[in-house]
């Protein structure tokens, strides 16, 4: 069993935007390569970027993310959830200060 409190993981840098921070809950756990949670402030930004190997699931639990996905823009408000294919480019803006987590699962 783990038991992991969220209190007690410091945030560290997101690797395609190092001034976004994210907290790691797990890292690797049978197929999922990794669940993290992040909390950014309105008006944040991640760049373009794509996860060739990988899904990646994001759930928003609250705000509001404009999201760009092969040049496809579309909102995701509070409770919604979005799944991203393998080598599909993405980016997000926050537009109101937003809680998600995501993780990552191999193609």
């Amino acid at each position: 069993m783990r038991h992991i409190k969220l209190c007690d993981i410091s945030p560290e840098p997101v690797s395609h935007d190092p001034e976004l921070k994210k907290q790691v809950l797990l890292r690797q756990l049978g197929l999922l390569q990794g669940l993290s949670r992040a909390l950014l402030g309105e008006g944040s930004e991640a760049s373009e970027h794509a996860h060739p190997g990988a899904y990646e699931v994001l759930y928003l639990i609250r705000g509001r993310v404009e999201f760009t996905v092969e040049g496809r823009t579309l909102m995701l408000g509070p409770q919604e959830l979005l799944v991203l294919e393998p080598g599909e480019r993405h980016s997000l803006r926050v537009l109101q200060e937003a809680e998600f987590l995501y993780f990552k699962l191999p193609a």
